[in-house]
């Protein structure tokens, strides 16, 4: 398992989350390790899973929320989907108005170790700057080769600014 994966799943366990969102599900590796802790919602554009149970969205990003119900909340929201900047920061844009209060979302490849790692990382690194100038409770983390980033939502929610 990778290792991000097990500290997510930590996270969401610790901090008592009962939802948890993946944009970019890949094979399934952070939605298996979360799962014993929370209920599942994962989309991508193939489905790769190796466990298909859960609910799962084929299809984009912006499909998956333009279908969605203002309502719709989620607890934790891991964001690994399409590793370009604009794609991310829709993917922000969009996560944030359907995070619950004191949520938290999770950024991969935020921080590549190496630029041998940016063509997979991709220009994603710029969103923390980005989520620096309206939200201050970030951290970037450099964990394996893509790095991670987790944001906060607390009470600091400044929508004029996204």
């Amino acid at each position: 398992m990778a290792h991000y994966a097990q500290l997510i799943a930590n996270i969401v366990e610790m901090s008592g989350y009962k939802t948890f969102l993946e944009l970019g599900v890949w094979t399934g590796t952070v939605s298996d390790a979360v799962k014993p802790f929370a209920k599942i919602t994962g989309v991508d554009i193939v489905d790769r899973r190796n466990d298909k149970s859960g609910e799962f969205f084929l299809g984009t990003t912006d499909a998956f929320f333009c279908q969605l119900s203002e309502e719709r909340k989620w607890d934790a929201i891991f964001i690994d989907a399409q590793h370009d900047f604009e794609s991310v920061k829709k993917d922000f844009k969009n996560s944030f108005e359907h995070l619950t209060t004191n949520g938290l979302l999770i950024f991969h490849d935020t921080d590549p170790a190496d630029p041998k790692f940016y063509k997979d990382c991709g220009d994603v690194y710029k969103i923390r700057e980005y989520i620096y100038h309206w939200l201050t409770e970030s951290i970037t983390l450099p964990i394996q080769d893509g790095g991670m980033t987790l944001c906060k939502a607390a009470f600091s929610r400044r929508h004029d600014a996204i």
